[in-house]
């Protein structure tokens, strides 16, 4: 697989869950997104602000609930080489 094709995977990806992230969090998942690299995770618990000690998972299922924390997970799940979003 090339860079081109990563790309459009990730691309795919975005796609799959942009509307999903947006009804949870209220902002745009391409904010906290890259083809290249996928979640942005550091930008991410900066924009949700975690508490000290405070883990950026445990923010979101609290502040979001069980659906924004799976919702997360997912994006955060590796992309696997024969994967695309259905």
């Amino acid at each position: 697989m090339n860079l081109s094709d990563h790309a459009y995977r990730r691309h795919l990806w975005h796609e799959k869950y942009k509307d999903d992230f947006y009804r949870i969090f209220r902002r745009p998942l391409s904010k906290f997104w890259s083809n290249l690299t996928g979640f942005d995770v550091i930008t991410f618990d900066a924009y949700i602000q975690p508490a000290d000690g405070e883990s950026c998972g445990a923010k979101v299922e609290r502040d979001y609930g069980e659906a924004g924390l799976i919702l997360c997970q997912q994006l955060l799940a590796p992309l696997e080489i024969s994967e695309e979003p259905e």
